[in-house]
């Protein structure tokens, strides 16, 4: 191999040193891929930030630019290359997207895992016998709201947002005003709203991400029917699923916060049934303690508001966000959510006489009582049609879920022999129904007698008792309803 021949800087071989050589071979190369357009002003920087290629394949010739340069063949800019990087993106770019909203001057607050709680319910949720279960215990650290599959074509509000169909209004350090289907509460910051035809799911901030779950365990579902037929389709939840012991799920499902999904049986460990005060209103509070076949356990919670056929559902929910439930329920208006069954609900006011709430009663045991009908309207009613009878009941050692035993009204001197379940009580159409009229600031009084039988377990037996309007083609409208809770004891 020869030596190389030395390049001058008239080109011609006769001066130069290897590395000046070399160094005006990059520089050549360099100058070949500069263009017209590199030489146009910067762009500002786009969402995600471009940065300029990484010059390797000159790096060892700049190694020698300084001694080139103190030779004085070379006559270079450092700054030209410079010219073309991307100006710091701090200085044109904010952090996040930015909002559709007018801007603030201040921040908005940001979400917390520990929202302060709003004003509990008048009567505060039955909390369950015993010490809380390890799933319902607090999990680990809450995390992130995951995203549940099978659930994409629903709509999603965060804490810090506003409702799609409620009013705009700004977020609060305990959570966002949100109207569903006429129902409204406050969710609770940190929390997400998830929107699916009749039901909305407020997720807590610790869901995980799972396609197995439908908003519970990780959540609280809030359900509003608004048309009659939503009512009669419905499967889940209906109002006599609270006068039932199996009554917190139609499927053998498993709502342990910790291990969630199906399984092959259940045990009931308890069940207590209540009428307490919610949003200014009377509603049914059930709670259930649940097995699993896994050996996991859970809490279910409902209360039901059966006038406006809104319920709210949360099962297997952790302890950590109890805060956040009671948030909902304490801001919980149900006003806005007219009774989708047509019920003229303070038509007519309903009251028991002979039974108290919670008395006791023993199997075997005549009881009688007087229920009075009273018009509290403007309207005259000429076709009353009273019923009298007791909800579903579950705890009974037969087939049907409902109590055993027999319903009578006094006729006269003579006592007619009813219907033991409320859907099937003396409406108008049956053998046994009877009518009255009422005017306004009227009143009528019936006297019934009831007697259970053995075949009913010792639980808890809601007795209803209300007034209904018929109306064309023989479809029923309320006038008025009340439920009292009475236990079943011995012998």
């Amino acid at each position: 191999m020869t030596d190389r021949q030395k390049l001058g800087p008239s080109g011609d071989g006769s001066d130069g040193t290897p590395l000046e050589n070399l160094l005006r071979e990059a520089m050549s190369a360099r100058a070949a891929q500069i263009t017209a357009g590199s030489l146009r002003p910067a762009a500002p920087p786009a969402r995600r930030l471009r940065r300029t290629r990484p010059l390797y394949t000159v790096a060892l010739p700049l190694v020698g630019l300084a001694a080139a340069a103190s030779i004085g063949y070379l006559g270079f800019r450092s700054d030209t290359v410079a010219e073309h990087v991307v100006p710091p993106p701090a200085a044109v770019l904010p952090t996040s997207a930015p909002s559709s909203a007018t801007p603030s001057a201040s921040p908005s607050p940001s979400p917390s895992d520990s929202p302060s709680p709003s004003p509990s319910p008048s009567t505060a949720p039955a909390t369950p016998s015993g010490s809380v279960t390890p799933d319902d215990a607090p999990p680990g650290t809450p995390g992130t709201a995951g995203t549940n599959g099978g659930q994409s074509q629903g709509s999603t509000t965060s804490g810090s947002t506003v409702s799609s169909d409620g009013p705009s209004a700004p977020a609060s350090a305990t959570g966002t005003p949100y109207t569903f289907r006429g129902v409204s509460f406050t969710l609770p910051a940190g929390w997400t709203a998830k929107t699916y035809d009749n039901r909305v799911c407020l997720e807590a901030p610790g869901a995980k991400a799972d396609d197995k779950v439908d908003c519970e365990p990780y959540g609280v579902s809030i359900i509003a029917y608004d048309t009659a037929a939503e009512v009669q389709q419905a499967n889940y939840p209906v109002v006599e699923d609270q006068f039932m012991s199996s009554g917190w799920a139609h499927q053998p499902y498993c709502y342990s916060w910790n291990n969630p999904g199906m399984g092959e049986t259940q045990s009931l460990l308890d069940y207590r049934f209540q009428l307490a005060t919610l949003a200014g209103q009377s509603v049914h509070e059930a709670t259930w303690q649940v097995k699993c076949d896994t050996g996991a356990t859970f809490t279910a919670r409902r209360w039901d508001f059966p006038e406006q056929q809104v319920f709210v559902s949360a099962r297997g929910l952790s302890a950590t966000y109890e805060s956040g439930l009671q948030s909902v329920l304490g801001s919980l208006d149900v006003s806005g959510h007219p009774d989708p069954l047509g019920s003229q609900a303070d038509a007519l006011s309903v009251a028991v006489k002979g039974l108290t709430p919670s008395q006791q009663l023993n199997r075997g045991t005549p009881y009688t009582f007087s229920v009075t009908w009273t018009n509290t309207s403007s309207t005259t009613y000429a076709t009353v049609l009273p019923a009298v009878a007791p909800e579903m009941y579950g705890s009974t050692n037969t087939g049907p879920p409902q109590a055993q035993g027999t319903m009578e009204r006094q006729d006269g001197g003579s006592w007619t022999q009813l219907g033991m379940l409320w859907s099937t009580a003396d409406f108008g159409g049956s053998s046994t129904s009877t009518t009255f009229s009422l005017a306004p600031g009227a009143q009528r009084t019936i006297t019934y007698r009831m007697t259970l039988d053995q075949h009913n377990n010792p639980g808890t037996l809601v007795l209803s008792a209300g007034a209904f309007l018929q109306g064309q083609g023989g479809q029923l409208s309320q006038l008025g309803k009340f439920s009292m809770p009475l236990i079943i004891t011995g012998p």
